[in-house]
């Protein structure tokens, strides 16, 4: 028996991509990676050095977890409202296609386009 495909936020309305339930478990997990992320002076150098190079604010790992902590779920949704639209979404699906491909047109989600990846053999000398 084939599993039945899950999609469930690809067609919610764009004010609606991220329920609050599901931020405060990423939050935490962003924030308290810098216990371990910067937990030595040579790893904290090494991110100065790094955000140097790329130009960021000389304040950013002072700033950044508070400015992380004010982000909301509006704020989240707002920006998912800008950037993500549902009718322009394409998604790649990688597997045996014969198995996978009526799952995928279950899914109703425009037609399936099968593109071919098969590596080919070097040619034997």
């Amino acid at each position: 028996m084939r599993p039945k495909p899950r999609w469930p936020r690809l067609t919610a309305s764009p004010h609606d991509y991220l329920p609050k339930r599901n931020w405060r478990g990423p939050k935490d997990n962003i924030l308290n990676s810098f216990l371990f992320r910067y937990d030595t002076r040579e790893k904290v150098l090494a991110e100065r050095v790094r955000l140097e190079f790329y130009g960021y604010p000389s304040d950013y790992l002072e700033t950044y977890r508070a400015a992380l902590e004010k982000v909301t779920v509006a704020d989240l949704n707002a920006v998912a409202k800008k950037y993500i639209h549902s009718g322009k979404l394409a998604i790649l699906v990688v597997g045996n296609g014969p198995e996978i491909k009526p799952s995928l047109e279950e899914l109703k989600l425009g037609p399936v386009q099968a593109v071919d990846i098969t590596i080919p053999m070097p040619k034997q000398k």
